[in-house]
């Protein structure tokens, strides 16, 4: 295509589920006949390839392959190859799609390629670690055949969900971090409570708040006198940003710190699950059993080192995770802003 540049009247690149390489976008940003489709409402999925010298004088080819070297060689892919020969349709029609295509189009800025290229980035990481998943795990798992629905209605229903409870304590968790205090200048008691040591805060105005939930750590010896003590575990939760992506990298630097610990996925799960609800789950005694059942994996799996692509992969692959709210109620907005860490509400176990 670099070769043929000349050759380009009109391409319209779609951006969707961020698979277009930003090489191939950087390469082709300041050409004013190459645009890119970014609208939000329903996929950008059509493959349309037309190459003609006049109106009488055309070929195109229209079907799945993507304008890539496996989606011409490599992929299983259906193409229907028409030309100027054929009455089915006519050039006009073809030349008339692609330019309204053309019209809502937008030019891409150097500015956008490079927040494009990190979001790429980890989209890609993200794909590699669920392709990884899936290719060990053919049949889906109970977990990511579960709609929105379903899981709310199981959080609903559960008789020991405490929906109300969870979200409060949830909430002001969020409170804290949203604070922009440091984790190591937090009073002794807030650590104690963030990391799940104590029931209950003076602080709290009179909120009844029960903090032993989504994993009590009572029973981790190392980890309640490290809270207080080791400076390594608020700098590591620190880096872990309040909102927006989370990347291996950072995730991995976190686990660092609790590697050569006694149980290390309670401790470090822990405090993800609260500091990032959206996105982490606390894996613990009371929860492993029915996560195990839901995720179609052994016990033995849940560990630190798996944690990432064993259990999390499969949950932001799940139906429910990618669904949108079926009803505007609070209960289902509340829930939604911690999705996975709610994931427990239903999975806990006496």
């Amino acid at each position: 295509l670099s070769r043929n540049e000349r050759k380009i009247e009109n391409i319209v690149v779609g951006l969707h589920f961020y698979q277009t390489s930003p090489s191939f976008i950087k390469r082709f940003v300041d050409n004013r006949n190459v645009k890119f489709y970014m609208q939000s409402d329903g996929t950008f999925h059509a493959k349309v390839y037309l190459f003609y010298n006049t109106s009488n004088d055309w070929s195109a080819i229209i079907g799945s392959s993507n304008f890539t070297s496996s989606g011409f060689h490599n992929n299983e892919e259906a193409n229907v190859v028409i030309d100027n020969s054929d009455t089915g349709i006519t050039f006009k029609e073809l030349y008339s799609f692609i330019s309204n295509i053309w019209k809502n189009a937008e030019y891409f800025t150097s500015e956008q390629l490079s927040t494009y290229s990190d979001t790429h980035c980890y989209q890609q990481r993200k794909h590699k670690s669920l392709s990884q998943f899936t290719k060990q795990n053919r049949i889906p798992t109970i977990l990511e055949v579960m709609t929105w629905e379903e899981y709310i209605g199981n959080i609903s229903t559960s008789e020991i969900s405490n929906n109300e409870a969870r979200l409060k304590m949830l909430d002001k968790a969020h409170e804290y971090f949203a604070s922009g205090v440091p984790f190591d200048n937090l009073a002794s008691d807030v650590k104690k409570a963030l990391a799940g040591f104590i029931v209950d805060l003076e602080d709290t105005s009179g909120t009844d708040i029960d903090w032993l939930m989504f994993g009590s750590m009572k029973g981790a010896g190392t980890f309640k006198h490290a809270i207080n003590n080791n400076i390594k575990i608020g700098k590591a939760l620190d880096a872990i940003p309040l909102y927006g992506k989370v990347s291996r990298k950072q995730f991995d630097d976190y686990c660092k710190v609790f590697k050569d610990w006694k149980n290390p996925i309670a401790c470090a799960t822990r405090l993800l699950a609260i500091k990032r609800p959206d996105l982490f789950l606390c894996v613990n005694s009371k929860n492993k059993k029915e996560l195990s059942r839901l995720l179609n994996i052994k016990q033995s799996q849940f560990t630190l080192d798996n944690y990432w692509d064993v259990i999390l992969m499969p949950i932001y692959n799940s139906l429910w995770f990618k669904d949108g709210i079926s009803k505007p109620n609070k209960l289902e907005s509340d829930v939604k802003r911690f999705q996975v860490a709610m994931l427990d509400s239903i999975s806990y176990r006496y």
